[in-house]
C-alpha cells in the first residue's frame, strides 16, 4: 500500500532499487518489468545470448566508460526503510522509543571491500536509498550487497555499435543478454553482454545498440 505523495513511476523506482529490477516500455507500449538474471543471487550474465554482434552484421564498434561507471564500487550503503520520528509514552522501553523515534531510516547497512580499493584507487563509494522498509538487515541485506558486489565491484566496459534494422535486430530489447564477438577490444572469444540502450534512426534503417558487461 502506498499512503503518501508519489508517483507510480516513483513507486516502481523504488522497487527497482530494492530488488536491482528494472522496468520500461517496450516500443509496442507493453510494459516489462523484471530484476537481474531472474534471481539476486545468480552469477552475472548467466542467461544464454539472443543476438550476437560480429564484424560482419554490425559496424562502427566503440568502446566509451560509463558516467558514473568508470571504476569499481568499493563501498556501498544501503538506507531502507524512511523514517519519521514519532511519539512514545511515558514509560515505553529503551527498546520501544528507540524504534518509533529512529531516524532518518530504518535500517542502514555499509559494506566495504578493501580489496577493490587496493587494486582500484579510484574506485568508487555508493549509497541506496530504498523509501520502503524492504531490508530489516540480516541474511536479506547481505543477499542484496552480493549481488551489488557481483555487478558493480569489478570493472564493466560499455560498447556501442550500428546495425541494419531488421526483424531480427528489431526484436531485440532492453535488458536482453547478448554476445559480442569481433577482432578488437579483445572479444575474439565472444563476451556475454546487456542492452542498456538502443536507438532507431529510422531515416537510414539502422539501428544503435549500448551494451554494458
Amino acid at each position: 500500500m502506498v499512503d503518501d505523495q508519489r508517483t507510480i513511476a516513483q513507486v516502481i523506482e523504488n522497487s527497482c532499487s530494492s530488488f536491482e529490477g528494472f522496468a520500461f516500455m517496450t516500443r509496442d507500449d507493453k510494459f516489462k518489468c523484471s530484476v537481474f538474471h531472474g534471481s539476486l543471487y545468480t552469477p552475472d550474465f548467466d542467461a544464454t545470448p539472443v543476438y550476437t554482434f560480429t564484424e560482419y552484421n554490425s559496424k562502427e564498434f566503440s568502446s566509451q566508460p560509463i558516467s558514473e561507471m568508470d571504476a569499481p564500487v568499493y563501498t556501498t550503503t544501503i538506507n531502507s526503510g524512511k523514517r519519521w520520528p514519532g511519539n512514545v509514552a511515558t514509560g515505553a522501553t529503551a527498546e520501544m522509543k528507540e524504534q518509533f523515534q529512529r531516524q532518518p531510516w530504518y535500517n542502514t547497512t555499509t559494506r566495504t571491500n578493501n580489496a577493490v580499493k587496493v587494486a582500484n584507487p579510484g574506485a568508487l563509494s555508493r549509497i541506496i536509498e530504498i523509501e520502503s522498509r524492504d531490508f530489516w538487515g540480516g541474511y536479506f541485506t547481505e543477499q542484496r550487497l552480493n549481488g551489488s558486489d557481483l555487478r558493480y565491484g569489478v570493472r564493466r566496459d560499455f560498447y556501442e555499435c550500428r546495425v541494419n534494422m531488421t526483424e531480427e535486430t528489431l526484436a531485440l530489447e532492453l535488458h536482453d543478454t547478448v554476445m559480442i564477438r569481433i577482432n578488437r577490444f579483445g572479444l575474439s572469444s565472444g563476451r556475454k553482454f546487456r542492452i542498456v540502450n538502443q536507438t532507431l534512426e529510422l531515416n537510414n534503417r539502422t539501428i544503435r545498440f549500448g551494451m554494458w558487461g
